[in-house]
């Protein structure tokens, strides 16, 4: 639990955590940080020293904070982070197998639940130079066939190039979607 910040050992001034923190639940976030920071934020109409309004949908309402209290709870009292995250290091290396197999140049890699599949590093060409414009849109529509083959396969992807695990991912879940993407592969020419 603490996101980037604990990852990386920063201890910021002022911390905001998205959507995430309620689990779902709509229009749920958070800001905190240091004391002699927050002091000067205000979520309404407040006297006495000067405050900066911080507001929001749903800012401070009782319903959204407590669903934010119970999802947090529930993260850390089931290990759901670093489980989801030894899944998501299980994916990349069994995605990483898959593509070293049939020799493709793509690569597969973690960071924590969140898996990305680079197959067709669209954001590597120099755009600078004029022979790879015409890579673009060559590139591009292959990650769309790539997204919609893994569509056929009843995987959910974000633009065939990213997947997030969770908790309920199992060692068997990850086999099956390697073996899944491995069909994809083996049509590949």
């Amino acid at each position: 639990m603490g996101g980037g910040q604990a990852y990386y050992g920063i201890n910021p001034d002022i911390s905001i955590f998205g959507k995430i923190v309620g689990h779902g639940y709509p229009s749920a976030a958070a800001i905190g940080g240091r004391a002699e920071i927050m002091q000067y934020i205000a979520a309404g109409v407040g006297g006495g020293r000067k405050r900066a309004y911080c507001g929001g949908t749903l800012a401070a309402n009782p319903l959204t904070c407590a669903a934010a209290y119970w999802a947090i709870k529930f993260v850390e009292e089931t290990n759901a982070s670093e489980k989801a995250g030894k899944i998501g290091t299980l994916l990349a290396n069994g995605l990483n197998e898959i593509f070293k197999k049939y020799n493709l140049p793509w690569i597969s890699y973690n960071f924590n639940a969140t898996v990305h599949m680079h197959t067709s590093a669209v954001m590597s060409l120099d755009m600078d130079n004029p022979k790879h414009f015409g890579q673009i849109r060559e590139r591009k529509e292959f990650m769309e066939h790539l997204g919609a083959a893994l569509i056929c396969e009843n995987i959910i992807s974000v633009a065939g190039s990213r997947f997030y695990t969770c908790m309920q991912h199992t060692n068997e879940i990850v086999d099956e979607t390697v073996a899944k993407i491995e069909n994809i592969c083996k049509m590949i020419e």
